[in-house]
């Protein structure tokens, strides 16, 4: 809800917070907090509505509603543009780690004599052939 429309329509028609306050039957302190905060109820919104003479639809800007989805779906892209750079870490350290790992095993299978330890299922153990 675009909360600045409240207040140029106000000054448009020439009107005090005051006055718009009263004829909306809230008070002026309530009136400005709630431009101040930004925030009010749909009773309030319906209220200053009715004192403005406009439908409550009339605070929702289309220009402002399309930048607040955007900025949401830029968000959820920088979101998942992390995500998939910390994947991309995550997928470079395990195939260091194999690669590791695989060099490891050559370098124990070259020490190894081959007559003492024999491979069942993939699986070395000491037992001779």
């Amino acid at each position: 809800m675009d909360f600045n429309r409240i207040e140029i329509l106000r000054k448009e028609l020439k009107l005090t917070q005051e006055e718009i306050a009263r004829e909306a039957g809230i008070s002026t302190a309530g009136y400005q907090q709630m431009i101040y905060k930004k925030n009010t109820t749909v009773s309030t919104l319906e209220k200053i509505s009715k004192a403005l003479k406009v439908s409550p639809a009339f605070w929702w800007s289309e220009e402002t509603e399309m930048k607040n989805i955007s900025d949401e779906i830029t968000k959820v892209i920088e979101g998942l543009q992390s995500e998939i750079d910390l994947l991309k870490a995550e997928h470079d350290i395990s195939q260091s780690l194999i690669k590791n790992l695989n060099d490891y095993i050559a370098i124990l299978q070259k020490r190894i004599p081959k007559d003492q330890f024999v491979s069942k299922n993939g699986r070395l153990v000491s037992e001779p052939t």
